[in-house]
């Protein structure tokens, strides 16, 4: 496991990850568009509107925001509003929205050059990881990383 910075590699790009850059643009517009959208109908734009009036009400400030945290725990990463449905449906959510997160969090990255491999030397089973340009940890291809590695 070794650090090195390697000036030359500022700029990363596989030509085998075009079609995922692609789809990323296209998820990020339908999301944006999809909310532009839902922000321009009366019912959705006043309750909006409402949730940031209410959110930043004067004496309220510094009690919305300490909750911010334990809500977002509660509701986005637990989903406990889910829970009370039935366990199973639960269950599903949990498995989909870590799933959704996971893929994120390694095609965004190699997507965009802030992750990738490179084979080590000239024995083609050894592979180094590269975050952001800097060589963070090498392992076997045959191993359980390499199983799991992208």
């Amino acid at each position: 496991m070794g650090f090195d910075l390697n000036p030359q590699e500022r700029r990363w790009f596989d030509a085998a990850l075009v079609g995922y850059l692609f789809g990323t643009f296209f998820a990020i517009f339908g999301v944006v568009y999809r909310y532009l959208v839902w922000l321009r109908r009366p019912p959705t734009a006043r309750l909006s509107r409402r949730g940031w009036e209410a959110f930043r009400r004067p004496g309220r400030r510094g009690r919305n925001l300490a909750a911010l945290p334990g809500l977002v725990v509660s509701n986005l990463l637990l989903q406990s509003f889910v829970r009370r449905r039935s366990r199973a449906r639960w269950a599903a959510h949990q498995l989909v929205f870590w799933g959704c997160l996971l893929a994120a969090a390694v095609t965004f990255p190699l997507v965009f050059g802030l992750l990738h491999f490179e084979s080590v030397g000239q024995n083609g089973r050894e592979y180094r990881t590269y975050v952001g340009g800097l060589g963070t940890m090498t392992f076997d291809s045959r191993s359980l990383i390499g199983w799991v590695t992208p």
